[in-house]
């Protein structure tokens, strides 16, 4: 598990988009389309640059899990990789 931190939070009509910080080291594994766990909940990534990784949220994602409650504090990361 690694951490990061939630930066951005961008209301949309169905759903919030999230920016979510992490270290540069753990970057390159986290990739366009693939899945990444936050706080034990799946998600899958929409885009990254060399700092940080977007996910969309939908409501009921947020009022059925502890989402909903983590803006810009620490969250923890899951996930797997291939070399």
């Amino acid at each position: 598990m690694a951490l990061a931190k939630w930066w951005k939070l961008n209301p949309a009509h169905n759903s919030t988009w999230y920016r979510i910080k992490a270290a540069p080291k753990l970057m390159r594994y986290i990739i366009e389309k693939g899945s990444i766990t936050i706080d034990g909940i799946s998600l899958t990534v929409v885009d990254t640059d060399e700092t940080s990784f977007r996910v969309s949220i939908i409501p009921h994602t947020i009022a059925e899990t502890n989402l909903g409650t983590k803006n810009r504090q620490p969250c923890e990361l899951g996930k797997r990789y291939c070399r």
